[in-house]
């Protein structure tokens, strides 16, 4: 009975990713490669999770949001895009204000 427990939890907990795909994405600037797993729920690239999915024809936009207490510190998007360039764009919020830190693009296929 516990055998069939743990293979259950254990189900449970690697299903997150069983409908995920994967992709590669190519910075413009620097060639440097980059993972990309994503589904409809969530991506999974740069070390970030991004939530708040849209998906829409060849083309998924989600955000990333670090908070600082009560504050969003950073917010990130990222534009995957299947027949087209990619981007991310990072900012920070600054004395209440959005600042925009970086843009990249991104070949993904």
């Amino acid at each position: 009975m516990k055998k069939l427990l743990g293979i259950v939890v254990l189900g449970f907990l690697l299903s997150g990713n069983a409908y995920a795909e994967r992709i590669t994405c190519k910075d413009t600037e620097t060639n440097k490669k980059f993972t990309v797993i994503y589904n409809s729920q969530e991506i999974k690239a740069f070390g970030k999770t991004f939530e708040d999915v849209y998906v829409d024809g060849n083309s998924i936009l989600a955000n990333y949001t670090k908070w600082k207490g009560q504050r969003i510190d950073e917010y990130w998007t990222f534009f995957l895009s299947f027949d087209g360039l990619s981007r991310l764009s990072k900012g920070k919020y600054v004395s209440g204000e959005y600042k925009s830190l970086s843009r990249k693009y991104y070949n993904c296929n």
